[in-house]
Formats: C-alpha cells, sequence, structure tokens
C-alpha cells in the first residue's frame, strides 16, 4: 500500500517540533504479540480503526510472524474465492467447507492486515536492551503506533527526527533541517544506515519495509550519489575503528550509542591509554562528525553519538596528560557539551529526559572548570606568599 507522505505546508525552520502525538496502540514486552495486537485494534474507535487502515504496511516477509500467517491464508484463499464466485448453487459439502473456512480465512486476513501495518509503523517506547527489558513493572508499554509520525515516509537523507517522549507519552517529530514549503517531511527508517552503501541499504527496505528509495543518496543519477557513497563509507570505516577503542575502555559505557548520555561521572581511567591513541581516537571521532556532515545529517541525533565520546571519554582523558593544557581542554569539552545541548533541543526538545540529563551535563562541566579556575588561582596567591612569582 503506497503510502500518502506528509508535506509541509509553509517553511518549517530547523528545530521546529513539527508532529507531538499520542501512541493510537500501545503493546507491553516482547511488543509483537499478535493476541494482544487484535485486543488493543477491536478496543479502537471507529474513526481510529479508519486512521489506523490509512497506515502503510509490509510485506509478509519483513516478519516470521507474518509469514505464518500468510501461511494460513495462502491454501484457503483460492478455494473460498472460487465458492464465492460461483454462479450455481453451492452444493452442501461447498456450504459447509464455507462455513467451517470462511471465518478462519476472515480472521486470518484481518490479522494480516492489522499485524503488516504494526510491524511497519511500530515504534520503541524504551532505550533498554532487551535483557533490561524484563525489570520493567508488568504491563510497561515498550512499543507503539503513531498515526501522524506513522505516514512520514523514508529518506537516508532525512529532513526530520522521530522520538518517543517518555516523560509526555508523545511521539514528537523535529525538523533537523530548514524544510521549504512544499517539501516532502522525511525520517530515517534504518538504524545503520549513515554507515551502509546504496546497494545494502536498498536490499534492508526492500526486506523489512517493502520499498524503494529515489532519494539523492540512492539515486545513481543524482549529482549527490556520489558524495553520499563516498561519505557513507567514511563513516563507516571511521565509526568500527572508533567503537573499537571505545570498547576496549571500561568506561566506554559512559557513552550511549543511541546520543543520550547514561552517567554523569567522570570517565574513570582503569586501563592504560596512550597520548597517540587518544589523540587518534579524537581525529577519528572528527572524521566521522565530518563525513556526517558530507551527508547533509550534521543536525540529526546521530551527530551527538560521536560528540558524546569526545565530551565524555576522549578529551577528559587527554586534558591528564602533560602535553596538554587541562583548562583548554576543558574548555572545547564545555564548547561541545553546549553544542551537543542544542542539537538535542533541535531533534528532541526541551522537554525530554535526554535534554535534562545533558543540562546536568554541561553543569557539571562548567563546576570542573570553575574548580580547575579556583585550584589555579589559589596555587597562583600561595607561589606569591612564598615568593616564587
Amino acid at each position: 500500500m503506497p503510502q500518502s507522505g506528509l508535506f509541509a505546508t509553509q517553511d518549517i525552520p530547523l528545530g521546529t517540533r513539527i508532529i507531538c502525538e499520542p501512541p493510537l496502540i500501545t503493546l507491553p514486552a516482547p511488543g509483537d504479540q499478535i493476541d494482544g495486537l487484535l485486543l488493543a485494534f477491536a478496543a479502537l474507535s471507529e474513526v481510529d480503526k479508519e486512521r489506523f487502515w490509512a497506515l502503510p504496511t509490509c510485506p509478509a516477509s519483513a516478519s516470521e510472524q507474518l509469514m505464518a500467517i500468510k501461511r494460513q491464508i495462502d491454501p484457503l484463499f483460492p478455494r473460498m474465492a472460487t465458492l464465492a464466485n460461483k454462479k450455481t448453487p453451492q452444493t452442501p459439502r461447498e456450504v459447509a467447507d464455507v462455513a467451517k473456512y470462511g471465518p478462519r480465512l476472515e480472521h486470518a486476513i484481518t490479522t494480516l492486515r492489522v499485524a503488516a501495518r504494526w510491524y511497519a509503523g511500530r515504534y520503541s517506547l524504551t532505550n533498554l536492551l532487551e535483557e533490561e527489558r524484563i525489570l520493567l513493572p508488568k504491563d510497561t508499554p515498550i512499543a507503539g503506533i503513531f498515526i501522524e509520525a506513522g505516514r512520514l515516509r523514508h529518506s537516508c537523507v532525512p529532513n526530520c527526527y522521530a522520538h518517543y517522549n517518555s516523560t509526555a507519552n508523545r511521539m514528537t517529530v523535529h525538523a533537523t533541517t530548514n524544510i521549504a514549503a512544499n517539501e516532502e517531511l522525511n525520517i530515517s527508517h534504518l538504524a545503520s544506515g549513515y554507515y551502509e552503501p546504496a546497494a545494502e541499504r536498498a536490499q534492508e527496505l526492500s526486506q523489512k519495509f517493502g520499498i524503494r528509495c529515489n532519494c539523492t543518496a540512492c539515486s545513481p543519477s543524482s549529482n549527490e550519489y556520489k558524495k553520499q557513497e563516498d561519505a557513507r563509507i567514511r563513516a563507516r570505516d571511521h565509526a568500527l575503528r572508533l567503537e573499537h577503542f571505545l570498547a576496549t575502555l571500561d568506561d566506554a559505557e559512559e557513552c550511549d550509542n543511541s546520543g543520550a548520555v547514561v552517567s554523569l561521572k567522570p570517565p574513570t581511567v582503569s586501563k592504560p591509554r596512550t597520548l597517540a591513541a587518544l589523540e587518534a581516537a579524537e581525529q577519528t571521532a572528527l572524521d566521522v562528525l565530518q563525513a556526517l556532515r558530507d551527508m547533509h545529517c550534521g543536525s540529526g541525533i546521530e551527530f551527538t553519538r560521536w560528540f558524546n565520546a569526545l565530551i565524555d571519554v576522549i578529551n577528559p582523558a587527554l586534558a591528564e596528560f602533560p602535553e596538554y593544557e587541562r583548562a583548554t581542554r576543558s574548555s572545547l569539552v564545555l564548547i561541545h557539551a553546549a553544542y551537543v545541548l542544542r542539537l538535542c533541543r533541535w531533534t528532541v526538545g526541551e522537554d525530554s529526559d535526554e535534554f535534562a540529563v545533558l543540562v546536568a551535563r554541561k553543569k557539571r562541566v562548567e563546576g570542573v572548570i570553575e574548580g580547575d579556575e579556583e585550584r589555579a588561582k589559589g596555587l597562583e596567591e600561595s607561589r606569591k606568599r612564598i615568593g616564587i612569582l
């Protein structure tokens, strides 16, 4: 089923919140239980059911559950269709078959129609890992579907970002670039799309969503195509190297790959880090950021992921080396923290938990700088008193 998409009716500045809506349906863990989904759908009003039916679908191949439902339909549909279109009266055997298999087929088709829309448009309502979700209270929603956000079509060069605000129980969509009137609003359906060449993205989009992307990063005839391909290959190479470096550090968990800071504790150095390794990691992070800029994705949430590595791990560690002036490096951390805070405001909003965490981080960095300045001032005064200066 093709989507109609959403289009800007006026110019939309970067950072504008375009959509803020509650979920139509939510499910607790594991988030793909068909019986629960059908009950939730049945509880909808007729108006909301019509809105649900207008959502896009994904192919049955996107999920083994969908394929299992399709396998129930395939042997029944031809027989029931033949009997439904039969011009002559049905025989007693045929009447019995319709009575027996007709309701089964109808239920299976409805189930497939509902589930195909759920799989195509559901959003995760939590950043917790699978093994951590078992700790959530019973019946805590972990997946949901949203009517307006569900109409946003995919682009590998998106101009919007969709984010679930758990505090408000709303899906928010923000403009991650300046959007002109009549321009289509797009988000990326691919979590790792920034690090995949066009062929890999095309295969994933086809298998999971049954769609073909014709954005500038996917169309070989586009003037941007080669630049996009080169940038994504560079981004993947640099990201893999940086992830490997961070994985070797005990405090790498200080940075959350989703872009939000998990902990506000200063990084703990439990493994020796050479100056050369840290300088190489810093350059690699900057290279990833430049590659994202080159693919016109420098204002999205993915950008904060690598800035967090600089802020929480790399720069604080570099500041401890005598080759670097601590105050200068701390000032750089503050500049980065302030920039990431601005990115967060643009992409998820000031009312999000993520924004509150980043505000606290910025204050922590400011406190570190203030403490360093006071210590330096105290040291200078002590030297004056004993006649060193």
